[in-house]
This record gives structure tokens, C-alpha cells and sequence, in this order.
């Protein structure tokens, strides 16, 4: 069998969701694990940073190379997925295989993971059609999610470990030339952008040490929640894609589910809060430092803060913009 050729970006980009390209790699996974006969392969609707494939509604393949730190993605999304298999209470795809597609390579050996197929939408794809009852019940779905995966314990883990050393490296990588990378984003006004060195908080402030971290899925956004309509109302199915899995701050959690998940809604927020168990309102000091991982998230979060909310082009300050993004006290 020939080994998949995407070693530089452009042939990734232009390959890496191509059904008929990697046919031939998804039928030999399928056919070493049992999980044949193999009749369609086609894209996930969804196409993301990996090659991913839908094989007869029955098995999600999901290709692993060496772009986009893809070799420790697989580390993660495998470890997250085992730690997971004796939790209940979060639905997600079944792991059902892994292994690597080249077991002799000193290249890449193309990991790879199968999971069992879920039947559903990203809540991205069906949104607008959600009613307003439907949007709470699945943020606070959300929120005992969140809080289950949060209290899952990691005294067994071996990539992902139970430490703040790996969240606090990764806070201070983001704090390097944050305001540089927001320029490059061109998300924020300039007038904003060069207000974010000063106000940014030591990383004293960003951390808290008195706790332990918990387990975080790390991308909470409308394409890793899908949900299915069931008795004429929409409704949570499972959580995917736990490749961006870290350990940390649960408020971490917080960036991508609002800005992205939420579209900058405060009463869906409320509602997760309040069935993820947290009673305490928001108030402008923790609105500053949800605003500050906001800003050192690794992706581009406020890249259509604008469009969903207007009238947040018009703020003065970063602390105007914490407090309209956040403070649920107001």
C-alpha cells in the first residue's frame, strides 16, 4: 500500500478531506479491526484539522500526520478517550480501534483512530433553527457535561498530567507577542490591540494554585457539540474531538463555549453556570480575567465578535470590553 504524500501544507490542504484519496487507508483500517464490508466513504460534514471519514454511517476514521502537532493530538484524543470509557454521564462516540496505518516509518506512522458513527448535526449547522427554550436546555446540558468532565480523575494519566505545569507553559507561550498575533488577526481595532500588553495580568493572577486542575475539553465550540431532533425538539446528542484536551482552569473552558457556542449570550451562559453548579455571579474583576484567556486562546476566538454583537466595535477599552462580554452583574 502506498503511503499518504501530504508532507508540506499545500498537499495537506488540498488532500486532507479528499474521500477518494485516502479510500484505500480507510478500507485497510477497516479491514485490519473487522469492521468491514466497506461500501461508501464519504467527508464528515464538518471538515477540520484532520483527515476524518464517515464509512457507511457506521465508523468515524480519523487520520493523524505530522501537520498541526497531529502526533500529539493523537496522544491526547487516545488517552482522553480511554480515561473517558467508564464515565457515564458524557455522551460522545464509542472508541472502538486505534493504531498506526504504517507500522514501520521513520517519517510519520499516520496514527489513527475509529469511533463509532453518531448520528446527528453540529449544533453550527442547525442553530438558527433552534427555539430559545431548546438553546437553555442544551446549555445547561452542556454545563453538567462540563462538570462531569471537569471532576474525572487523572491519577492513570500519562500525557495529559494531572499538573499546572503544562497550562502554566502554555499561558505564558500565548502571553509572547499576544498583542503581535492580534494584529495579525486584524479581529480587535488597533485601538484595542494596544491596550492588551498592559492589560494582561501576571500569571500569577491568571492561575490559581490553590486548586487542582481538572481535565478540560479545550474547544467547547458549535462544531464538537452535536444534537439530533427527537419528539420534535432538538436536543443534545454527544461532545466530540477531545484532540485539544488539556489540563487546567476550569473558567479555561469558559473562552470557546461563549464567544462561540453561546455567541456572546449571557443568559445562556447563566444557565450553563448554573447547572454546572457555579452560583456565584460574574463580576468585573472575573469578567477581566475571562477577557484575558480570551485573548491568549491560541485560535482566533473573536474573529465574528462583531457581527454578533455590533455595538461592541464602539468600546473604549479592553476593561468596557470584559465587562460587556462577561459581567453577568450588569
Amino acid at each position: 500500500m502506498r503511503t499518504p504524500d501530504l508532507t508540506t501544507i499545500d498537499q495537506y490542504r488540498r488532500l486532507f478531506s479528499d474521500a477518494s484519496y485516502w479510500s484505500p487507508f480507510v478500507k485497510a483500517v477497516c479491514e485490519k479491526h473487522g469492521l468491514g464490508p466497506v461500501h461508501a466513504i464519504k467527508t464528515c460534514d464538518v471538515p477540520g484539522t484532520y483527515p476524518v471519514f464517515n464509512v457507511d454511517d457506521k465508523w468515524i476514521v480519523k487520520f493523524f500526520g505530522i501537520h498541526f502537532d497531529g502526533q500529539r493530538t493523537f496522544a491526547v484524543e487516545l488517552e482522553v478517550n480511554q480515561l473517558l470509557s467508564g464515565v457515564h454521564d458524557l455522551p460522545r462516540p464509542k472508541l472502538v480501534a486505534h493504531g498506526h496505518l504504517l507500522e514501520n516509518c521513520d517519517n510519520c506512522r499516520w496514527p489513527y483512530l475509529v469511533f463509532e458513527f453518531v448520528q446527528g448535526r453540529s449544533l453550527g449547522e442547525v442553530r438558527e433553527k433552534l427555539s430559545s427554550d431548546e438553546k437553555v436546555e442544551i446549555a445547561r446540558t452542556v454545563g453538567k457535561i462540563a462538570r462531569c468532565l471537569h471532576s474525572v480523575e487523572m491519577s492513570s494519566t500519562v500525557v495529559l498530567k494531572p499538573t499546572w505545569e503544562s497550562y502554566c507553559d502554555m499561558i505564558s507561550k500565548q502571553s509572547i507577542a499576544c498583542a503581535s498575533r492580534h494584529k495579525e488577526w486584524s479581529s480587535l481595532p488597533d485601538r484595542l490591540i494596544n491596550q492588551i500588553d498592559d492589560f494582561l495580568p501576571p500569571i500569577e493572577e491568571i492561575v490559581d494554585h490553590s486548586s487542582m486542575p481538572s481535565l478540560l475539553h479545550g474547544d467547547l465550540t458549535v462544531d464538537h457539540v452535536l444534537v439530533v431532533r427527537d419528539d420534535s425538539k432538538w436536543k443534545l446528542k454527544a461532545v466530540i474531538d477531545y484532540g485539544d484536551a488539556i489540563v487546567g482552569d476550569p473558567m479555561y473552558e469558559l473562552v470557546a463555549l461563549h464567544l462561540d457556542l453561546f455567541k456572546c449570550n449571557k443568559d445562556l451562559l447563566m444557565e450553563y453556570l448554573s447547572a454546572y453548579g457555579s452560583l456565584e455571579r460574574i463580576g468585573s474583576k472575573m469578567a477581566r480575567k475571562l477577557l484575558s484567556l480570551c485573548l491568549l486562546f491560541p485560535f482566533n476566538i473573536f474573529h465574528d465578535l462583531f457581527e454578533i454583537d455590533p455595538s461592541a466595535s464602539k468600546v473604549s477599552s479592553l476593561g468596557e470590553l470584559a465587562d460587556r462580554l462577561w459581567n453577568t452583574e450588569i
